[in-house]
């Protein structure tokens, strides 16, 4: 399996050639809301997510302990490794914690209900950036394997 820095470099090469292809038929707002969610995901959000010592993790610092649950609910390389599902855990798991701290704060969901509706294109730009980057991890995942099979 490639290591945590494998998979950030590699990623990171490919956003290069992406960026370049969506400036051709989108607008830069839109590529940057697209790299920023690639880069995110990339860093803080991968589908290694469901390790709990991964580099992902230790990148969230001390709010590291917010990925406990999530640890314990997906088993590595199953639901968190399948293109876009997997996004959609990692960002519905922090809707969820995002609504639950909006209650304790405010007692109020409506803010992050606002906030995400006066946002939603941008949002999806971001959503598919780290749907991509995922994607780009999950393929190097599978590459490495079958390489890894066929060389033994």
């Amino acid at each position: 399996m490639p290591g945590y820095r494998t998979h950030s470099s590699l990623n990171i090469l490919f956003l290069v050639p992406l960026d370049i292809l969506l400036w051709r038929y989108y607008s830069l707002d839109d590529v940057f809301l697209f790299s920023t969610g690639y880069i995110f995901a990339t860093y803080f959000l991968s589908p290694d997510m469901d390790v709990f010592r991964s580099g992902p993790i230790r990148r969230w610092g001390p709010f590291r302990f917010i990925w406990l649950p999530y640890t314990i609910f997906f088993t590595h390389r199953g639901l968190s490794h399948v293109p876009l599902l997997g996004t959609l855990t990692r960002v519905g798991y922090l809707f969820v914690l995002s609504l639950i701290i909006s209650l304790a704060i405010f007692r109020d969901y409506t803010r992050v209900e606002r906030l995400v509706m006066g946002y939603r294109y941008e949002i999806l730009w971001v959503l598919l950036g780290m749907s991509v980057a995922d994607s780009m991890h999950i393929l190097l995942d599978n590459l490495h394997t079958r390489l890894r099979r066929k060389w033994r």
